[in-house]
């Protein structure tokens, strides 16, 4: 039994949905899953008990309306981060590979040893 202004099937749209700012796209019984726009910023909540997934079939890219890439996550393999449009760090089966200048707001560890140690031990032959 559907309620007011409710039915049951399937919808085609043919057009745009058009929602105004605050409306939402409700999903899930308890409306867990809202999209939504208030007028300044857009919003994906996931408001349930379970997590979010954002899944694609090969991989998966974040961007700018533009097309601009800031984030890749590649099917069974690498994630890469941008700076305006420039990889600056990758993940590979090796490890990480940081494009640019590396800063550490507290100490940088290569293999558990402070990196101000190793230079130390490389220059001075111990410090």
């Amino acid at each position: 039994s559907c309620g007011t202004g409710a039915f049951s099937g399937n919808v085609t749209l043919q057009a745009n949905l058009d929602l105004q700012d605050n409306d939402k796209i409700l999903v899930g019984t308890g409306d867990d899953l809202q999209i939504y726009h208030n007028g300044s910023n857009s919003f994906i909540d996931d408001t349930g008990t379970g997590d979010l997934y954002i899944r694609a079939s090969t991989n998966l890219f974040l961007q700018k309306y533009t097309g601009e890439t800031t984030a890749k996550f590649i099917a069974d393999g690498a994630v890469e981060l941008y700076h305006n449009n420039s990889k600056k760090l990758e993940t590979s089966a090796s490890g990480v590979t940081v494009t640019g200048a590396l800063n550490a707001t507290t100490n940088l560890r290569i293999n558990g040893e402070a990196v101000t140690t190793i230079l130390d031990t490389w220059l001075y032959g111990g410090g």
